[in-house]
């Protein structure tokens, strides 16, 4: 596929003069072409996107699904977004969120248990080559999680995953909670359950407790949605969310 977006403003874009604006959005327009690919067969799925702006910077991603056996399947994925890309209506896969200034290696192995089981382990390694807003260096970790996912009778689901996650220390708020310690060190985790009500509407629920090095107290999370379906073509949902957390969490 070919893929091709402009943007053009009524105002000029001006970053401010900081170190790490260096690459930042500027001007009045700004643009950018992408080619992209699917391949699939009955044990492997492959896909990829290369995409290019108007300032010759680039964003690129690749990976590939492999179903080992029966009841085994993995996964492998590449992503290297350029620190000078951005893209409005693209929001590629990434640890920080967004396809700018990140590099990383996804690799995961799912077990397959029955038809509505499957415990899926995933490492996930990255960096971020150029400078973020509070960061004096470059900024690399790694993030490892266990995921349970569990499809009931009636249209319930439940899923649970425990994560782990290790960064060196580069921030400047980091430094000045955490002097002396050189890396950070956290564990999250999520519970989360789902319900059909009647015909048209679902209910869910998400719990997240996480524990790190920047902050004394369990960080807790509670969100909760009722979603309405009456027609094919329209929806409505309410929900609230709760937080009992500290900013640095």
């Amino acid at each position: 596929g070919l893929t091709h977006v402009q943007h053009t403003f009524n105002s000029v874009l001006m970053p401010d003069d900081h170190y790490y604006q260096t690459f930042a959005m500027k001007g009045t327009s700004v643009s950018m072409t992408g080619i992209d690919f699917y391949f699939n067969s009955k044990k492997v799925d492959a896909y990829g996107e290369y995409a290019l702006n108007d300032r010759w910077q680039h964003a690129v991603i690749t990976g590939s699904d492999i179903l080992l056996s029966g009841n085994t399947a993995a996964s492998v994925q590449f992503h290297s977004y350029h620190q000078g890309y951005y893209s409005f209506y693209n929001n590629g896969y990434s640890v920080a969120g967004g396809t700018t200034n990140e590099t990383g290696l996804y690799t995961a192995l799912q077990l397959i248990l029955d038809t509505s089981n499957t415990i899926t382990a995933s490492v996930d390694l990255y960096k971020h080559p150029w400078l973020k807003y509070g960061l004096f260096d470059i900024s690399k970790g790694a993030v490892f999680k266990i995921l349970f996912d569990c499809k009931l009778v009636n249209g319930n689901r439940f899923q649970t995953s425990l994560q782990y996650f290790s960064k060196p220390i580069n921030d400047t708020l980091e430094l000045e909670m955490l002097k002396g310690v050189e890396q950070i060190d956290g564990y999250s985790c999520k519970l989360s359950y789902q319900t059909q009500v009647g015909e048209k509407m679902t209910y869910s629920a998400k719990l997240l407790v996480s524990v790190s090095d920047l902050v004394d107290d369990a960080s807790v999370a509670l969100s909760q949605v009722m979603a309405f379906n009456p027609w094919k073509k329209f929806s409505c949902s309410v929900g609230y969310v709760m937080f009992d957390a500290e900013y640095q969490s």
